[in-house]
């Protein structure tokens, strides 16, 4: 289970690496603050983290239909982006002179946060070996 984990965690920095990067070039082009990005770079980030789980970390897992496995996937997604989303925002919030014009900072706290909701529904429910 270690290497699973350990696994899952590359799989996650190459998430917020795509994740973070779509946020700060955006952030940085656009006027849409430090929320608005996010609806674009999380979405990018899910398909990029469930593709590389699936090849690689939970490759030994007979886990079902690919659709109905990204459908699970995005579903636990949801659930440890509503815990990211939250942190992200209350870090925000709470620090508005260090995080607004740093928001990377504020995603590496809720993405660090939402890490074990995301690994626990991923191996419990998304890749559970349905064979």
């Amino acid at each position: 289970m270690l290497r699973q984990v350990l696994k899952f965690g590359a799989v996650g920095g190459i998430g917020f690496v795509v994740d973070g990067g779509i946020l700060t070039v955006l952030h940085a082009v656009t006027d849409w603050g430090a929320l608005w990005p996010r609806v674009i770079s999380f979405p990018v980030a899910l398909s990029v983290t469930w593709y590389l789980n699936r090849i690689w970390t939970f490759s030994d897992r007979k886990s079902g239909r690919k659709a109905a496995e990204y459908t699970r996937y995005a579903i636990v997604q949801g659930s440890g982006i509503a815990v990211n989303f939250g942190v992200y925002a209350a870090c925000l919030w709470a620090w508005p002179n260090i995080m607004q014009p740093r928001p990377i900072l504020a995603l590496a706290i809720a993405s660090a946060v939402a890490m074990f909701v995301n690994y626990f529904g991923a191996r419990l429910w998304v890749f559970m070996d349905r064979a």
